[in-house]
């Protein structure tokens, strides 16, 4: 067995590998991102520096996207009769399951929280996107093309 160890002065940090460009972008657009950012993320065969843009990214997205989920979850709150149930949904990395809570939008709101939905996802986010090109995928193989279908506007061709 091999061992690394590297002292405090000589760490190598991908950090200085990386450059960022921001972008702004539509809500809608990250939202329909997400599932080809998960089977990414779930690539076991990415190259380190390849996990560490994704991951990168997926926090950059989370942290974009805080408003975005506060003011929905405030908005079922609001047209909802206020009862909540508790459902288990997978995390996109790691697999575990992660409570949430679902409201059921009572049938009198349910065009205007509709077209509110449709109001706060047509916003724009400005987020710090990681350089990846298409090239740096060659060495994995078994993703699917259609994996990328939905990231154009992150993985340069």
């Amino acid at each position: 067995m091999v061992k690394y160890a590297m002292s405090k002065k000589s760490h190598f940090n991908l950090k200085n590998l990386i450059t960022f460009t921001p972008m702004t972008i539509k809500i809608k657009k990250i939202l329909n991102s997400q599932g080809a950012l998960a089977q990414l993320a779930n690539a076991h065969n990415l190259p380190v520096a390849l996990r560490y843009k994704v991951v990168k990214l997926m926090r950059h997205i989370s942290t974009a996207l805080e408003p975005y989920e506060e003011l929905r979850l405030e908005k079922c709150k609001e047209y909802s009769d206020g009862k909540t149930k508790t459902v288990f949904n997978k995390h996109p990395v790691t697999g575990a399951d992660i409570p949430s809570e679902e409201y059921d939008i009572k049938p009198e709101f349910q065009a205007k929280w509709e077209q509110e939905l449709i109001e706060m996802r047509d916003q724009e986010v400005e987020i710090d996107l990681p350089d990846i090109n298409m090239t740096e995928f060659e060495a994995v193989p078994d993703l699917p093309a259609s994996t990328f279908t939905p990231l154009d506007w992150v993985v340069k061709v």
